[in-house]
Formats: structure tokens, sequence, C-alpha cells
């Protein structure tokens, strides 16, 4: 009976490993249809939660431990969490087929080879003023024209001292 569970919770995993796979090929379908993300559907709510209800009952049958048994049937109790937000979201007046998310949003904003970006523009350069190194904020005017400024360092009870080496920073 260990074998089969064995056999059950590494099936468990792959599907799982397919869940991400067929998502990524749904986000990225084009034309992107509800049709695109089918089989990840498919997979989340038909055959991860029977193949964790089955390992779970092999875990069980195998006399595993209990903390096995449970993550064993994890799989399946977040499938039903996931279920329950998306109906709570629907009765709350949100629509699951019109959002979008922030990732997809900017995915599907982004320049692409196939899409002319006569629209973008460099980034403006950066106004730090005299003595000031973009990335270092707190750098001092350089005693000497052919040395850099280094940044300072900052103690609450000391006034701020250069630094000689950026070795010294540690």
């Amino acid at each position: 009976m260990r074998r089969i569970f064995v056999v059950l919770a590494a099936l468990l995993f792959l599907a799982t490993v397919l869940q991400f796979y067929l998502a990524a090929v749904g986000a990225f379908d084009r034309p992107e249809t509800h049709e695109s993300f089918r089989m990840h559907e498919m997979t989340g709510y038909l055959v991860i939660p029977a193949l964790s209800v089955l390992a779970t009952l092999a875990a069980a049958l195998a006399r595993a431990r209990r903390r096995l048994i449970g993550l064993a049937i994890l799989p399946a109790g977040l499938v039903l969490v996931q279920i329950l937000i998306t109906e709570i979201g629907q009765s709350l007046g949100g629509s699951t087929e019109e959002h979008t998310t922030a990732g997809r949003r900017s995915l599907s904003s982004a320049c692409t080879p196939s899409t002319a970006c006569s629209s973008w523009e460099p980034p403006a350069p950066c106004s730090s003023g005299p003595g000031r190194s973009p990335r270092h904020p707190r750098a001092t005017e350089p005693d000497d024209p052919g040395r850099p400024a280094t940044p300072s360092r900052r103690h609450p009870d000391r006034p701020a001292q250069p630094v000689s080496h950026p070795s010294d920073l540690r």
C-alpha cells in the first residue's frame, strides 16, 4: 500500500507541475479566450482533487502518520478554498470573466517584436544635482577634482565622515 501511495503522490506532484504549464499556455495563447484555459481548469478541478483524495486514502490504508495524511488531502482543500473565493467574489458583484490581473495587463501593453513601439521614449536623465551621484544620493563633493565622490557613513551620534575605500562600508 505504501508503494501505491508513493506512486499517487508522484502523480499528484506531476499534475501540479502540469497545472502551472497549462496556466502559462492559456495565458499566452492568442487570441485569449475562455477555451484557452479549459485544460488548466480540468486539471485543477478534476485531476488534482481526485489524485489528492486517492493519495489520502492510500496513506490512511498504509497507516502513515497523520501529518502525511493531512498533506495528502491539502491540495483538494486548497481547490475548495479557491472555489469559495471565486463564488464569494461573484456574489459581491465581481465577475471572473471581465477582469485581468496587473501582470496580464502589463504584458498586454508591453512592446513586443511583432508590435511597433513608436511611443517608447528613453528615460529622462537623473537630476541629482551638483556633487550628488544617482547611485549614492549622500555622496559628498570630492576634495580632489581627480578623485570621485564617495558616500558618507551616517550614524545618529556622529557627524558624517567620508569613506575612503568601498571596503570600508562593511
